[in-house]
């Protein structure tokens, strides 16, 4: 679309970091130092308080001149509506109240918000992305519809029995798939970086790193040291706290890259960062098969291994090690996440709802 053809509203200094004596930084439009990398960890931090990024809600709220500089919204040919926090749904509230000529509406829902009924049925709104889209009626109808009652009311609602109730991990909610037509899946994703994974070196026959979000995650946390002593392999099976404290990234991208298999499994929501970088860093995807709708997905037995108990995991991962699978399945993995779920992929897939 070209840099110049595009208006940030309002403006967000992450997006906009640079290289400033060594050190990773972003600033506001008066050019005050708000965000600041930090030196031991490498994550993004607040420059007047030193706290994570990651752990803040709301992630550096706009300026109040900004609000009053809103743009013509009738001058553009696109409108797309990112983020819920801060001042966004007064934004957003402004937009679809204008009188004005307005474009079509893109909403990318990232975080799965329980109002998507509340915007979906604006009819300016073209198309409304989010991030998981499940593909089990059952599941979804529960985690829709009920999820939030139980909320307000308890926390100990009893799950309809379904094959797979009891794992099933603790999501933002979904939206019903086949009964909104405006609904797409838009999965998350990972940056292509530059790094360049080696496939002669590994170091673990499989890793798994995980924190505690679902009950699934610590079943499978057991289930894989059983296995891991039992056929005597070579593993790093690490299990961090409910708050996400735990490996240092680069050290935890180290110990994926010199897997030869890694496994993920759904933590707080269905779709995991680790289920896209695993291949993107050269192990092959070992993966609790998704629940949710992801166009051009992993195939199963070319470039990753689903499974949905824990005996399918461990014949997953003798066959993969032992038939020595593992590293075409991973070269292939890797080959499909460049072809299909890169951040540029993702956007391109939006855009294509504008053509004619």
């Amino acid at each position: 679309m070209g840099e110049h053809n595009v208006v940030e509203y309002p403006f967000k200094p992450l997006y906009h970091c640079f290289v400033q004596r060594g050190e990773l930084v972003a600033t506001d439009l008066d050019g005050n130092l708000v965000v600041r990398e930090d030196p031991k960890s490498g994550t993004l931090r607040y420059a007047y308080s030193g706290f994570p990024l990651l752990r803040i809600s709301g992630i550096l709220g706009p300026r109040q001149y900004e609000i009053k500089d809103f743009p013509d919204i009738s001058q553009y040919d696109l409108i797309i509506v990112a983020f819920l926090r801060g001042a966004t749904p007064f934004i957003l509230s402004r937009i679809l109240r204008s009188s004005r000529k307005t474009p079509p509406i893109i909403f990318i829902d990232g975080e799965d918000d329980c109002y998507v009924r509340k915007v979906y049925k604006e009819t300016k709104v073209l198309k409304y992305f989010k991030r998981e889209v499940l593909t089990r009626m059952p599941a979804d109808i529960y985690f829709y519809l009920i999820r939030p009652i139980r909320s307000l009311v308890s926390q100990k609602v009893k799950i309809s029995k379904t094959s797979d109730s009891k794992y099933l991990c603790e999501p933002f909610s979904v939206a019903l798939d086949g009964l909104f037509t405006k609904i797409e899946p838009l999965n998350i994703t990972i940056p292509d970086y530059g790094f360049r994974p080696t496939y002669s070196d590994k170091v673990y026959d499989l890793s798994y790193i995980s924190n505690i979000t679902s009950p699934l995650r610590i079943k499978v946390y057991y289930a894989l040291r059983k296995i891991a002593k039992k056929h005597k392999l070579s593993a790093f099976i690490y299990l961090g706290t409910r708050f996400g404290y735990g490996i240092p990234w680069l050290k935890y991208r180290d110990i994926i890259a010199k897997s030869k298999l890694s496994v993920a499994v759904p933590g707080a929501g269905f779709d995991t960062l680790r289920y896209w970088e695993i291949p993107y860093h050269g192990a092959c995807l070992v993966s609790w098969r998704p629940w949710i709708k992801i166009p051009n997905n992993f195939t199963d037995g070319e470039n990753a291994a689903f499974f949905r108990n824990v005996n399918e995991l461990e014949e997953k991962v003798l066959y993969c090690l032992k038939s020595d699978r593992w590293e075409s399945m991973a070269r292939e993995g890797r080959e499909h996440f460049l072809k299909y779920h890169t951040p540029e992929k993702r956007a391109v897939s939006i855009l294509s709802y504008l053509s004619p």
